[in-house]
């Protein structure tokens, strides 16, 4: 079984929405909005991929040097607060590169 499948079994897919037709103002701030910690970053692509709004993307080529693959990024001001990425990311890591905050 891909490891994409054993993920969203796990995340109970119902929960992973598709993409919005249009991406608009957010209707109310959410509580917590998702921060990553690009030095815990181990760049594996999987909470871009789950992301409901895309909002998470990796940084530009060369914005740390010395690392091949960079890490992630997200744009918090367009995070929703659903915490998936949250999940995905401690089902991958023993640690936490991504953290809500207020």
């Amino acid at each position: 079984m891909a490891a994409i499948d054993i993920i969203k079994r796990r995340l109970k897919e119902d929960r992973v929405s598709d993409v919005p037709e249009e991406i608009g103002e957010k209707k109310k701030r959410p509580r917590e909005v998702a921060f990553m910690d690009m030095n815990l970053c181990f760049p594996c692509g999987k909470c871009p991929e789950f992301c409901p709004v895309q909002c998470i993307e990796y940084l530009a080529p060369n914005t740390l040097p010395g690392r091949g693959v960079q890490p992630v990024q997200d744009r918090f001001q367009e995070c929703i607060g659903c915490y998936i990425c949250v999940e995905v990311c401690s089902l991958l890591t023993d640690y936490d590169p991504i953290r809500m905050y207020e």
